[in-house]
């Protein structure tokens, strides 16, 4: 099983369960960015290891490019820029913007950041934006989902599940337990990006 914690995050299942309902329309364009300062507390930093830690896009922004999958459909050509900048001797990306476009035609904008300064917490940020409303998910303001409706209507919600780890935990462990396939498998992992010019979807072969 893959640990794509968004799928269990309250706000997130909410959101999905708002664009499945057709509340926003249909999904035109979705924005997501999700920073924090370089994680240095690893053991020798291995997170400037490309080959151990893929990166910032793979650390953080894997986690929105796979919400964004889960709930808009399947993405059909990525192109991703970024580099190395805190640490020049790093093999692993630090700052990474990437553009998707969905087979629906929907396109995608997704930042992922190492480079904040220290201390700094992790921050994270989603917008869906659709033919008839916008959704918005904002990590510092208190988990809240934020709802713009046609007519300048406004409706935000605070949805209150349990954490979203825990839910993570316990499905992996009930897969085991009941040996049935998880929520979240192996496959889903693969959908990954590492090259620096647009690629085509499905990929052929290994690109990293």
């Amino acid at each position: 099983m893959v640990a794509h914690v968004l799928r269990f995050w309250g706000e997130y299942l909410a959101s999905k369960e708002l664009i499945l309902r057709g509340e926003i329309g249909e999904p035109v364009l979705e924005r997501a960015c999700r920073q924090s300062a370089f994680p240095s507390w690893t053991p020798d930093s291995w997170h400037y290891d490309v080959h151990k830690s893929g990166g910032v896009f793979i650390d953080l922004s894997i986690h929105d490019v796979d919400f964004l999958n889960w709930c808009i459909g399947e993405v059909e050509e990525v192109y991703a820029q970024g580099g190395s900048y805190l640490n020049k001797n790093a093999s692993s990306p630090d700052y990474v913007q990437a553009l998707l476009k969905f087979k629906n035609g929907a396109l995608g904008y997704v930042e992922g950041s190492w480079i904040m300064p220290d201390g700094f917490p992790l921050t994270s940020f989603i917008e869906v934006s659709g033919t008839h409303g916008m959704l918005s998910v904002d990590n510092k303001s208190t988990a809240t989902l934020s709802i713009y409706r046609p007519g300048g209507l406004r409706e935000e919600l605070t949805p209150l599940f349990k954490d979203g780890y825990y839910l993570e935990i316990r499905c992996f462990v009930n897969s085991i337990l009941r040996n049935e396939p998880p929520p979240v498998p192996g496959e889903e992992g693969l959908k990954s990006i590492f090259t620096g010019k647009p690629v085509k979807l499905p990929l052929e072969e290994e690109v990293l």
